[in-house]
């Protein structure tokens, strides 16, 4: 008793060593704090009520006071954005968005006004808002449109047209991207299409400042399309302002396969380029005015122009989580010159996460905002090995310097990249070392250049060059991208495996001391948990069912299934598989079929997939659980515990084990749930 005692004492008089020596760099696990706190709330299983909070608010008063007390401060202040964060995204999903459509319906000469206008491959896509016409409170909706659009409409115009319009879908596995939160959060109500041509019905005389910027956009792509071809338009339009909707599906696959992904989310390269750019050519200029820069500190004045700038493309490249982070990074360098203060990376960070998860909470869940900002500050933190590794010749440093940021970026990011979608292209760091210097030395600089030119119509003097720099990085992604072995394949993580590993990179980067390696053991241990973590043995909805072999591979059961659907290449690649398998008969260890339904027998349990009634009450007694695949009056007298035809509108998953037969259906009771 005596030694666990000392050992316990030794491990506290430990820990508020650590914490004391690292109370300088407390405030950035402020963001981190806020974090919890929205975790807390998409973990949960139904929807707090609006009483509690009352509750948080009168606990953040009571932290608020300790706080300003100095009694307990550390606890205090943890607690306090522990609740801060909870409370905010409680307060956004209740209060700042609208609601859900609950079923599919068809709207007939609906009126609305046009908010977005995207272009893809086979279609065009519109978000329309204010709705009139509409009987359901939907405040907006995504449209695709393979009917008539008027060439006339555009941004901030009312249009008339029908559609059938139904709930966004929810997430098709545990693991699965859900876009009914994501859509919530975006205020759109519901997805669909049109069954009529999309009709003027009023042409806007006033817009809103978010339509110019959309409106903007659009003729950006315009320009674009006038004097390039339309994959070189549709790349340099995800390149330049965050419109990728009309890449091809086959080169985005190739862009993600070869780890260059990044190149296309607006972020730090494209932030840094445009402020580095404007702050250099301001104090180019102002300093040819000698009594001006006499008597003015022009140095400031460029980072007042540089910042501005910088907000202006960051409008116009629609502003995403990545791009957020990097303006605000960029804007705290620039501050820090405005009152003569030293920038601080790692604060500079934790302000940007602040803000973001303040305002927009629910980003915290999207992989932007995870790989962002593992990046950033895996980079951050590895900012001594730079200066040590890299030498001092300046073309051999520029190399050494992106093969050494792709190669960490690609660690720091590899854990959310398996995560969220599955695979790790090794490829990166090579692609990295060619496509960097590529878009940011000849793409970026054409491309804005081409911008500008085009506003009086004189972009055809550049096109050739930028199209051609555009085709020789396409060309040299597909090559990579042929090389085999370069992309592997993971099978899916659990939440518990990333929260682990998340939780020792960031003791791991933002810790001082040799406890900080202890992150690295919390690292191992989450991948080890993530390996380890065993996928569902059947997978099912209405139209597709699949089941789990000896040998680890999910097959589809119905000899009829589209593979290649979307539903089916999810559930393929979340088991590892880079294609959903056929059904097959005569070596099938765990499936026996028969027209009427399959027997699924593992470890002893038995689960009826079962076509028709009579099946069911053949087999009743001897299996543990009935799946109802087909639609036909379910038997009341079989008592087994069994899944109805009609809620499989949803998906299902099932784990098989000795003890139990565990099922979790995609559905809940959240305010973004239908």
């Amino acid at each position: 008793m005596l030694l666990v005692s000392i050992i316990i004492r030794k491990i506290t008089l430990l820990l508020c060593k650590n914490l004391n020596d690292n109370r300088d760099v407390l405030i950035i696990w402020v963001p981190i704090l806020q974090g919890i706190g929205i975790i807390i709330y998409f973990s949960l299983t139904n929807e707090p009520q609006d009483d509690v909070l009352v509750y948080i608010a009168f606990l953040l008063l009571v932290g608020l006071v300790f706080i300003c007390l100095r009694k307990y401060s550390i606890l205090f202040i943890s607690v306090f954005f522990i609740l801060l964060g909870f409370v905010s995204v409680q307060i956004k999903a209740h209060y700042f968005v609208g609601s859900v459509l609950r079923h599919q319906v068809y709207v007939r000469d609906v009126i609305a006004t046009v908010k977005e206008i995207s272009i893809q491959q086979s279609n065009k896509r519109l978000v329309v808002c204010d709705i009139k016409g509409s009987k359901y409170g939907i405040k907006c909706i995504r449209l695709g449109v393979r009917t008539k659009l008027d060439d006339n409409i555009t941004i901030g115009d009312m249009v008339q047209f029908s559609a059938i319009i139904y709930p966004p879908s929810v997430a098709v596995s545990p693991f699965s991207y859900d876009f009914s939160r994501i859509a919530y959060f975006k205020n759109i109500s519901a997805v669909g299409f049109a069954v009529s041509n999309i009709c003027l019905f009023k042409k806007s005389r006033s817009r809103r400042v978010t339509e110019y910027i959309e409106l903007i956009r659009l003729n950006i792509y315009k320009v674009l399309l006038r004097s390039l071809t339309e994959d070189s338009a549709n790349i340099l339009s995800a390149l330049l302002i965050g419109k990728k909707e009309g890449i091809k599906s086959d080169i985005m696959d190739t862009i993600r396969n070869t780890g260059i992904a990044h190149l296309f989310a607006i972020s730090g390269l494209h932030l840094s380029f445009i402020a580095g750019l404007f702050f250099s050519l301001s104090r180019s200029l102002l300093v040819l005015f000698t009594k001006f820069a006499e008597s003015y500190d022009i140095k400031k004045i460029s980072s007042v122009i540089a910042i501005v700038v910088s907000l202006i493309y960051l409008l116009i490249a629609g502003m995403p989580v990545s791009g957020q982070r990097a303006f605000i990074m960029v804007s705290c360098v620039f501050i820090g010159i405005l009152i003569d203060r030293n920038h601080n990376n790692f604060c500079s960070i934790a302000v940007a996460s602040f803000i973001i998860l303040l305002f927009n909470p629910e980003s915290l869940l999207s992989p932007s905002f995870q790989m962002s900002f593992a990046a950033v500050l895996a980079l951050v933190a590895s900012h001594n090995i730079f200066l040590r590794l890299v030498v001092m010749n300046n073309i051999v440093q520029y190399f050494s310097s992106i093969v050494l940021s792709s190669l960490i970026a690609s660690l720091a990011t590899l854990p959310y990249v398996v995560y969220h979608f599955n695979y790790f292209s090794i490829a990166g760091v090579f692609a990295n070392l060619l496509a960097i210097p590529i878009t940011t030395f000849f793409i970026m600089p054409l491309g804005l250049l081409y911008i500008v030119l085009g506003i009086v119509n004189l972009e055809f003097c550049v096109s050739w060059m930028l199209e051609s720099t555009v085709n020789l990085l396409i060309y040299i992604v597909k090559y990579i991208a042929k090389i085999d072995g370069l992309v592997v394949l993971f099978h899916a993580f659990s939440s518990v495996s990333i929260l682990i590993i998340t939780l020792g990179f960031l003791f791991l980067c933002l810790w001082k001391g040799n406890m900080r390696f202890c992150g690295l053991i919390l690292v191992i241990l989450g991948f080890f948990v993530g390996i380890s973590y065993v996928t569902p043995d059947i997978m099912f909805n209405q139209h597709n069912i699949v089941v789990k072999e000896l040998n680890g591979k999910l097959y589809a059961i119905n000899q009829k299934a589209h593979l290649t659907s979307f539903i089916n290449l999810t559930w393929a690649r979340q088991n590892g598989q880079k294609k959903m398998l056929k059904h097959y008969s005569g070596n099938n260890q765990y499936l026996s079929c028969e027209r009427a339904g399959c027997i699924y027998n593992k470890l002893g349990r038995n689960v009826l997939i079962a076509y028709n009634a009579d099946y069911v009450m053949q087999n009743c007694q001897d299996v543990d659980l009935i799946i109802q695949a087909k639609k036909f009056m379910y038997p009341s007298e079989c008592l087994t515990q069994h899944i109805n035809y009609n809620n499989t509108s949803k998906s299902y998953v099932i784990w098989i084990t000795n003890n139990e037969i565990k099922i979790d259906g995609m559905f809940g009771n959240r305010i973004w749930n239908t």
